[in-house]
């Protein structure tokens, strides 16, 4: 078993055939399997492309789509119109532009977060890789790596005033 898939299976408990990779559209059948057909009553979606529509299929008759990707709103991509027949919802949450345009909707987002975070009911991202900023070209390479899809967590800036950073570093990563 991958890493990412037994980091599931041990700190979350989910069974190993509950879970699928989404590097390619196969996780469809899988949740259609899963379910008997039936599908998911709740989509949280932020793959694109055929992945997006991937996704879309396994919604469930009355299901919720949630998108929180931007690459096919923002190309106007099309979506197969017949899951609507199933009285699904589809809605698209851009936090940014929540941030931009509703300050006060925003102001109590990032509360409630912090309540939940601060009683325990949700926690951050695990594993997280943290670099202090003068470490930030390693954070560089070893985000590379995360985006290969052999390794999970986040990356974390670490900005302590005491750290020195020695010079000024050109990196070009492209992030796709």
């Amino acid at each position: 078993m991958d890493e990412k898939k037994q980091l599931l299976v041990d700190k979350f408990g989910i069974p190993a055939d509950h879970i699928f990779h989404s590097r390619n559209t196969s996780f469809a059948e899988g949740v259609m399997r899963m379910t008997n057909g039936y599908g998911v009553d709740v989509v949280l979606n932020s793959l694109s492309g055929d992945g997006l529509r991937a996704s879309w299929e396994c919604i469930a008759p009355y299901g919720r789509f949630i998108e929180i990707g931007n690459i096919d709103l923002k190309t106007n991509s099309g979506l197969p119109m017949l899951g609507f027949a199933k009285n699904v919802s589809f809605s698209a949450v851009d936090l940014h532009h929540v941030a931009l345009s509703r300050k006060e909707i925003t102001a109590k987002l990032l509360a409630d977060a912090m309540r939940l975070l601060t009683s325990g009911n949700i926690q951050p991202p695990s594993p997280l890789h943290i670099y202090p900023v003068s470490a930030i070209e390693d954070a560089f390479r070893y985000l590379r790596y995360l985006q290969s899809g052999k390794n999970s967590g986040r990356i974390v800036i670490n900005n302590n005033p005491a750290d020195i950073v020695l010079e000024r570093i050109h990196l070009v990563i492209p992030l796709s």
